[in-house]
């Protein structure tokens, strides 16, 4: 309620991890143990419904999470994707903070992510900037009506890195500036996307997927 976000220590087992992790080559050109493919993926990994990504989805201590935070067992889950963070090069873009819904509209949703890699400091943990949220209503106020929040520029603005390690589950709400830090190490750093919702009333609409 205060910065917009918390992180949850140890919510998915390492052995589901580690069945995900095995499953990418399947469906992507990334080799883990190889630096040469690192690269081929702008940010993300195109898979959605690998076995071992329903596990996690399913998993009785992520509902469980979620069913505390929205006061009901009654959830639908995301079908995201698996982030990818290779080590930072020299000319390489760096990371950028943004909104992916805009947050002058739209009622209290949650985001969440869960490391599939450890996250340290150096290796693009989860960043955001929670000086916006505690002050979101003023920091609008300026903007004119034509404003896209796609355009907002959070340069000039010191991110708060959120530094976790395999199976932790960060989530936060979707009015809070966030993105992947730099990775400054050797390795680069995974994450499945993974949210939950309380289910609609009968005739309500799936509201899609990041």
């Amino acid at each position: 309620e205060r910065d917009g976000y918390t992180r949850v220590e140890g919510v998915i087992p390492h052995t589901l991890i580690e069945r995900l992790l095995a499953a990418l080559p399947a469906v992507s050109r990334l080799d883990l143990r190889d630096p040469s493919t690192w690269y081929t993926h702008k940010g993300v990994i195109p898979i959605h419904h690998a076995q071992p990504q329903w596990d996690i989805r399913q998993h009785p201590q992520l509902h469980e999470v979620f069913t505390e935070l929205w006061g009901t067992e009654a959830l639908w889950v995301t079908m995201d994707r698996v982030g990818f963070v290779p080590p930072w090069r020299t000319g390489d873009p760096g990371p950028r903070m943004h909104w992916d819904v805009d947050p002058r509209h739209g009622a209290t949703n949650y985001q969440g992510i869960v490391y599939l890699t450890d996250a340290t400091p150096e290796r693009a943990p989860f960043c955001t900037i929670p000086s916006i949220y505690r002050n979101l209503s003023a920091w609008l106020a300026d903007k004119p009506a034509e404003w896209s929040h796609r355009s907002a520029d959070f340069s000039s603005l010191e991110m708060t890195p959120v530094a976790g390690r395999a199976g932790d589950l960060i989530i936060w709400n979707s009015k809070l500036p966030h993105g992947p830090g730099y990775n400054h190490s050797p390795e680069p750093r995974l994450m499945q996307a993974v949210s939950m919702f309380p289910a609609p009333r009968r005739g309500g609409g799936w509201p899609g997927t990041r």
